[in-house]
């Protein structure tokens, strides 16, 4: 797209906060665990409503031809820090373990998750795993003019 002339403007998305109850199922709290093979790796989450708010302010205003925005969180978290969250949360402690991805794949599985989500929801743990989705930076915040939602109050919209 750069090289062919074309004016542009390129957003790239950071993992959607809205992915975590999809990873990790609204069961998480009464069952304790947050079960993905994710390791250590972190994500920059940013809420699709922040983003999308974002896209608009490149929309409605000038001087953002031709340029590339890293659109995420401006903070990282991984699975520990979202078990801690949802502790917080709940009251209860929630645990993260990180199982062998082939241990994983067979649980969901074995629970009856089709075999293209399993697949999906796989490749996003290795890739956080790896570190692809940690690239925190503040364009969102300068384009929204404030705070992006902070993953704490994204989870306690979802499970409180």
């Amino acid at each position: 797209i750069k090289d062919s002339g074309i004016a542009h403007t390129i957003l790239k998305h950071a993992l959607y906060s809205e992915a975590i109850p999809m990873f990790i199922g609204d069961k998480v709290l009464a069952n304790g665990l947050v079960y993905q093979p994710a390791g250590d790796g972190k994500v920059s989450f940013a809420t699709r409503g922040d983003m999308a708010e974002a896209a608009s302010v490149i929309l409605t205003t000038e001087g953002h031809k031709n340029k590339t925005y890293e659109i995420s969180g401006t903070k990282s978290y991984s699975y520990h820090d979202v078990a801690d969250i949802l502790s917080e949360i709940s009251g209860k402690k929630i645990s993260y373990v990180s199982p062998p991805a082939d241990e994983f794949k067979k649980t969901l599985a074995d629970a009856g998750v089709p075999h293209e989500m399993i697949g999906l929801v796989a490749m996003f743990c290795e890739g956080i795993k790896q570190g692809e989705l940690d690239f925190p930076d503040p364009t969102l915040k300068i384009l929204l003019g404030r705070e992006p939602e902070t993953l704490s109050d994204f989870l306690k919209s979802v499970y409180k």
